[in-house]
């Protein structure tokens, strides 16, 4: 018989060390007369031609003796500092001269040490390179897979409890949903006393594989809180016994952290300890102050992270699984020992997810649509699958004889990836309904031969059986953050329910479940599930700071409840779903108000600015919005499709008003145009003779203007063309009926043509219908095509044609009187993302034009 979710193969509490007196803060101060030694750094501590920085770390046993021991820190602290070789400038393992380096413990004593060794971690490095999706610069030899070890020069025994080790040449993989808990100083270095060995939880997210030894992780991911300051903090499970060390964050090419913390695995550094480490030399120490050097000089981001919050844990304690697999061997033994701690305490109960991954993880399925992709669950053995709505909508169009959304193009591809036990399985799937009511639910269905594959469905709640009320525990589970090339199993997180918002018309009834799991982009589709692993919703959007941030830990759900009537009608005949899709397809303002998160605001009485069946805000001419506009004051000059709502904290955009949607516009531009020319113009991938990506190759020069004065801010063709699309796509213009119109195909073609892309690297949607007319030329403009006003040739055939760069958008398609050109139509502009212009609703890939121009940009070479 299995154990109950909150129940523990070692009791319900278990005696360990005190964990937190095992950690240590760590800080290093070196010469730094130019002020440079910090960049980047969120806070450090500056005096005197001098800088401090500091990190975590925890105390060890190391070498083969019993005293032997050591502080294991993240190598990243030292490395402004490391040592360069006078000729060559090749990274020497050894601090530069006139640097300390010092541990706190938690006695309040400030002891002298020295760096011991460097430990490179390649397989960490790689696993992060993989994360992050490039490989990330070192700093003077060091990168996130550098740990450094510490000795005190003349302490003998140990200052303080070491953390407890294996005592056998074994090391235990660890499981997705399993609770961990850190010891760290996140911003140690500006308050010892107040963050010194701070204590969090979580459970393990993902796991990373290593290339050379699949059963062996390279790294885990956790959500656990892992502020700035926190690398080289200690990572325990429920027993007390350290089991790894929190590394740097990663970084991907645009600077933003990856959202979850790295924990490089204890077997992959623990060979590392077996090193003689034995102090030697006098004892050393500072004049034991409680304070770093010059305490009133430390600086921090001053971002509000100080403030006090309510930590969202689990209710559960730890259950594990004692299955045989879960021990490894680690190669040869370890001459480590367990040290007897100095003094003992109960570890508190950890929230776990083990049993809801184990139940209910296989159900949870990779979709793909193009270059976009989110999740979805398996919920029948024929392979149905729900999913979010917002995922398919912008490849889809209203069935004139049904009246609902259908695949636009029958070539449209969905992938569907899932795991058939070691191995990855891609099957193709359909789309059977995708709903454009308030209800922003999909069902698919898989196909094909490898459908026989398909896992089990997930475990349904009860009919009849409440979901989960405020305070109780709950796990999300989706293909989250990283791109689906990096093959990791669905990302977990733990968390509880945090509110039941009533269904407007059935106040019994829930229509939007609130939890404080982390979730993030790609979650959407994903499954919400209790402790035991029943399904009670589906992932579907987070709430948003004011200037467009996610919040991961408030995001809301589509409860069971309200899905109940949609899996019902999986094995019905077509008349009887049809009676049930056309129910959630049936508009309900109120209901849709409540998403939206608006308060207190009606909806609106019309659909004006309608893109893809969403209302998208109103019509308005240039005269009453160019005043709000700068960015794109010059091409939007036509009636425009600008935001209606004012006020929402948690709308796409901040107070969603034209100025604030002009100015995000300009913000994502400046951003995606400076990856790109830093990429052209990076000296390091020139000498290494790679590409972005790390091929071999070279990165084309496309944006930065060079032999332009001022070549960085220049904006050349490309730049403008680029500049065009994001404008056009986010400001749509107005038809006669005041709804949308599509982006026209010339503005895709003049930005490939502008850019010096290769013909067959241009990624322009095929023709479409437009407005039940006709056709667009899939050409440009061809010199003594003769075609009369209308667009027709000498044989009856009508035309559709554009003219190149820069390409004017949103126009019919006929010739001017007084003029030769023809003017562009608009049809579908980008293949794969087009025709996504309106408001992110959820967290997936952003399947829009920007997305799509920048990966274009980007991926292309």
């Amino acid at each position: 018989m299995g154990r109950r979710p909150g129940e523990s193969d070692r009791g319900d509490l278990a005696e360990a060390p005190a964990l937190t007196k095992t950690g240590v803060l760590v800080r290093v101060t070196g010469p730094d007369p130019k002020g440079i030694k910090a960049d980047g750094r969120p806070f450090y501590s500056m005096e005197a031609g001098k800088t401090t920085l500091s990190a975590s770390g925890f105390l060890c046993p190391c070498g083969a003796v019993a005293e032997g021991w050591a502080v294991v820190t993240s190598a990243m602290l030292f490395a402004p500092f490391m040592k360069l070789h006078e000729v060559t400038q090749e990274p020497l393992e050894e601090l530069m001269a006139n640097c300390t380096v010092e541990m706190l413990l938690e006695s309040g004593a400030w002891t002298r040490c020295e760096l011991a060794t460097i430990v490179r971690c390649k397989e960490v490095t790689e696993a992060g390179t993989r994360l992050a999706n490039w490989r990330a610069q070192s700093v003077r030899g060091i990168d996130v897979g550098c740990i450094a070890l510490l000795r005190a020069p003349g302490v003998s025994a140990a200052p303080a409890p070491l953390v407890r080790v294996p005592d056998i040449p074994t090391s235990r993989e660890l499981v997705r949903g399993e609770g961990v808990m850190v010891v760290c100083s996140p911003f140690g270095l500006v308050s010892p006393a107040v963050f010194q060995n701070s204590l969090t939880t979580g459970v393990i997210s993902n796991v990373v594989r290593s290339f050379v030894a699949q059963e062996q992780s390279s790294l885990y991911l956790t959500d656990a809180r892992c502020l700035p300051g926190s690398e080289g903090g200690a990572v325990f499970d429920a027993s007390g016994h350290v089991i790894g060390m929190i590394a740097p964050s990663l970084q991907r090419m645009d600077q933003s952290n990856v959202e979850l913390g790295a924990i490089i695995p204890w077997r992959v550094f623990a060979p590392a300890l077996a090193l003689d480490l034995l102090p030697d030399g006098p004892a050393t120490a500072t004049d034991g102050s409680d304070e770093g050097p010059g305490e009133h000089a430390t600086r921090y981001a001053d971002n509000g992270i100080f403030a006090q919050e309510t930590a969202c844990e689990g209710a559960h304690a730890v259950a594990r699984e004692s299955a045989g697999n879960e021990l490894l061997a680690a190669g040869a033994p370890l001459p480590l020992r367990a040290t007897a701690p100095h003094q003992k305490q109960f570890i508190p109960k950890l929230s776990s997810a083990e049993e809801a991954v184990k139940c209910a993880a296989a159900s949870v399925v990779l979709i793909q649509v193009n270059t976009s992709w989110g999740s979805g669950i398996i919920v029948s053995e024929e392979g149905h699958i729900v999913s979010c709505a917002h995922l398919f909508r912008p490849f889809t169009q209203v069935n004139p004889q049904t009246k609902r959304l259908q695949m636009r193009h029958a070539k449209t591809r969905i992938r569907v990836s899932f795991r058939d036990h070691s191995r990855r399985v891609e099957c193709s799937a359909r789309l059977i309904f995708c709903s454009r009511g308030a209800v922003d639910v999909a069902l698919l269905q898989l196909v094909g031969p490898t459908r026989d594959l398909c896992p089990p469905p997930v475990p349904l709640l009860p009919e009849g059986m409440p979901i989960p009320g405020p305070g109780q525990a709950c796990v999300a589970m989706g293909h989250a953050i990283f791109d689906p090339s990096t093959q990791l199993q669905a990302t977990v997180s733990a968390g509880v329910v945090s509110r039941i918002v009533p269904s407007p018309s059935q106040p019994r009834e829930p229509a939007i479940v609130q939890t404080c799991a982390s979730v993030f982009r790609g979650h959407s589709g994903g499954l919400l599930a209790d402790s035991y692993g029943r399904f009670i919703g589906v992932l579907t959007s987070n709430a948003r700071h004011s200037n467009g941030s996610i919040i991961p830990e408030i995001n809301f759900v589509i409860p069971i409840h309200v899905l109940r009537p949609l899996l019902a009608a999986i094995p019905k005949d077509p008349s009887v779903q049809a009676m049930i899709f056309d129910t959630y397809d049936r508009p309900d303002p109120t209901l849709l108000s409540l998403w939206r998160l608006e308060a207190g605001a009606s909806p609106p009485e019309n659909e004006a600015c309608e893109i893809q069946g969403y209302d998208s805000g109103e019509c308005r001419d240039p005269d009453d919005f160019q005043a709000e506009m700068s960015f794109c004051s010059d091409l939007v000059t036509y009636r425009a499709c600008m935001p209606r709502y004012q006020g929402s904290s948690v709308s796409r955009w901040s107070e969603h008003s034209v100025r604030t949607k002009d100015a995000w516009v300009e913000e994502t531009f400046q951003k995606e145009w400076g990856i790109r020319k830093t990429a052209e113009t990076n000296l390091t991938l020139q000498e290494l003779g790679v590409d972005e990506n790390g091929d071999e190759g070279s990165v084309v020069m496309r944006f930065y203007a060079e032999g332009e004065e001022d070549a960085w801010n220049f904006m050349n063709e490309c730049a403008q063309a680029y500049r065009n699309f994001f404008c056009w796509a986010n400001f749509p213009r107005c038809d006669e009926e005041d709804k949308s119109l599509m982006m026209c195909r010339s503005v895709c073609e003049n930005y490939f043509k502008a850019c010096g892309y290769a013909e067959e690297m241009w990624r322009c949607e095929s023709s479409a219908l437009l407005n039940g007319i006709g056709l667009e030329d899939p050409l440009l403009f061809k010199e003594g095509l003769e075609l009369d006003v209308e667009g027709y040739d000498e044989n009856g055939t009508q035309y559709f044609l554009r003219s190149f760069f820069p390409g004017q958008p949103f126009r019919a398609n006929q010739f001017e009187e007084d003029e030769e050109t023809p003017i562009v139509v608009c049809t579908p502009s980008l293949k794969n993302d087009a025709l996504s212009i309106r408001a992110r609703h959820g967290f997936h890939v952003f399947a829009t034009l920007v997305v799509g121009l920048a990966r274009a940009l980007l991926d292309l070479r």
